[in-house]
């Protein structure tokens, strides 16, 4: 069962008021939101207030997370790393990563040393 207004006026009236007013509110979405740029700008901050070090006991997909892969350090320490970095990481690697720094070096199992720039992904 569909309401319906006595005087078809009103309605013409709230479904116009309606449409403004979605369209007001995505105008100020688009117009507000942050751009791409201040988004990297903040995701570099944040990941250079990081510190860890230690080996990597474990490696999975946090599928309540948006399926972001995740890695256990021995020290019992869980994080998320880009998946694009993927390829470089296995259980078993030492990762160090200075506060303040945006470089993360990956100490293989072999002693072959892998350095990764947050700044290139």
């Amino acid at each position: 069962m569909e309401f319906e207004f006595s005087d078809k006026r009103l309605g013409y009236a709230f479904r116009i008021i309606g449409f403004f007013a979605f369209a007001l509110f995505i105008v100020f979405m688009l117009w507000f939101r942050p751009s791409t740029d201040e988004i990297n700008k903040s995701n570099l901050r944040d990941v250079s207030n990081l510190s860890f070090h230690g080996e990597i006991d474990s490696i999975y997909r946090d599928k309540q997370n948006h399926n972001t892969e995740m890695l256990i350090l021995k020290h019992g320490e869980a994080m998320g790393f880009p998946g694009a970095w993927e390829q470089f990481i296995e259980v078993g690697d030492s990762l160090s990563k200075k506060q303040n720094e945006l470089i993360l070096k990956i100490r293989k199992k072999n002693g072959k040393l892998i350095i990764l720039d947050y700044k290139k992904l």
